[in-house]
């Protein structure tokens, strides 16, 4: 008679294997202020909630029930009840189960057929070594676009869930479909990156978050009928970046995302926040690009001196419309002056990134108006409401004028 051999968590130590990944960032260490405060070097750290999967060699047969098996959401380490005199090959799949019931996928984008996103698509495996029954070990998973992608949204996923619970996030390896780049795409209810920058993966999941608690079962607003016309400064552009002058609607979006990606890599208690922007900038419009990189979230942002030129005069701390950009200013605004309000509101403010995402779901950005046509709300009016509505108008009258964004 066949004897399967069922895992389970949380069982007597038989076999533990510690999950590790190397977190070699494309932007660790970038400029001085870029890599934020966590994870700011290519170091070995666990890989929480990690799924593994044992094969029995002596067997010749996988290991029934490991599948549905997790590591411990903190120390990538799981207690696996194995059979003496047993060895196992032990594989790692790009899955992760956290706290409050959240799961992280990973998924090959080779696995769906004709684009199909929406479907459940297959992790990646990687193949982590061969152990005997009895034994504690720590495997090391290399570097790939797969496990940097899954440590990233972990890490983000534990330190800020925005409210969020049993819930699935879903991310594809491949470049954002017909557009390229990075991008969250609702309409697929997963995110799709080629990066390697631990920033960029946060803010498209911080694009997941908003549509997540906003119960979005559609796309968001076009990016396309986003964008302002070109103006003398602040524009043009080819797409956004953080210093255009933009309709609110995209402003306050992409700014929502850049705040999560500044939660996930930077403590909220000091009075620095350090972003590894990742597209170049102009801030004060000198001609010479200003290092993304250097971009504090907290004050104004670092500038680049011109070859044989004075020290530039300093971008203002809040209200960059304002400082820098042309009127009109009505249903207009910037991603670094939204960034700025939600760190603001969150650090000075004593707001919870839950309390946030729960201001951003009253507010209801779906519903928006994209530009200045049509009846739909505008987005300044609906989120001063949401505000209000959450019983935290004061943040929002102490903080608004100061960053510019409530135009």
């Amino acid at each position: 008679m066949l004897t399967l051999l069922l895992l389970t968590a949380g069982a007597s130590a038989q076999t533990r294997v510690c999950v590790t990944f190397n977190a070699a960032y494309g932007d660790n260490g970038s400029g001085t202020q870029g890599s934020g405060d966590y994870w700011t070097s290519n170091a070995v750290r666990p890989m929480p909630g990690a799924r593994v999967w044992l094969y029995d060699l002596t067997w010749a047969q996988w290991s029934v029930g490991a599948y549905a098996e997790h590591t411990g959401s903190d120390t990538g380490c799981a207690d696996l009840t194995t059979l003496p005199g047993h060895s196992y090959q032990i594989y790692v799949l790009s899955e992760s189960q956290l706290a409050y019931g959240n799961k992280v996928r990973v998924l090959d984008p080779a696995s769906v057929s004709n684009g199909h996103y929406e479907s459940s698509g297959s992790p990646f495996w990687t193949y982590a070594g061969t152990r005997a029954h009895g034994t504690t070990t720590t495997v090391l998973i290399p570097s790939t676009l797969p496990n940097l992608l899954q440590g990233a949204m972990t890490w983000a996923i534990l330190r800020r869930n925005a409210g969020i619970g049993s819930s699935t996030f879903r991310a594809f390896t491949t470049a954002c479909p017909l557009v390229g780049g990075s991008c969250y795409k609702a309409n697929f209810d997963a995110l799709f990156t080629d990066s390697t920058s631990k920033f960029v993966f946060a803010h498209e999941l911080g694009h997941q978050i908003g549509a997540m608690r906003n119960a979005a079962n559609g796309s968001p607003q076009s990016t396309a009928s986003n964008y302002e016309a070109p103006t003398a400064v602040c524009g043009p552009v080819a797409g956004h970046v953080m210093d255009t002058k933009e309709y609110q609607s995209a402003a306050a979006n992409e700014g929502f995302a850049h705040y999560y990606a500044a939660v996930s890599w930077n403590l909220t208690n000091q009075t620095d926040c350090r972003f590894g922007y990742y597209k170049p900038v102009d801030f004060n419009h000198d001609g010479t690009s200003d290092p993304g990189s250097n971009l504090n979230c907290e004050g104004g942002p670092a500038l680049t001196t011109p070859p044989g030129g004075s020290p530039p005069a300093p971008v203002a701390a809040g209200d960059y419309l304002a400082d820098q950009c042309a009127t009109p200013y009505g249903n207009r605004g910037t991603e670094y002056d939204w960034l700025r309000f939600w760190w603001d509101i969150d650090t000075d403010g004593g707001l919870s990134t839950t309390d946030i995402a729960d201001i951003w779901d009253l507010a209801d950005p779906y519903a928006w108006r994209p530009t200045d046509s049509g009846t739909a709300p505008l987005p300044r009016l609906e989120i001063q409401q949401a505000f209000t509505d959450a019983g935290f108008q004061q943040a929002w009258t102490s903080w608004a004028p100061y960053n510019g964004v409530d135009q």
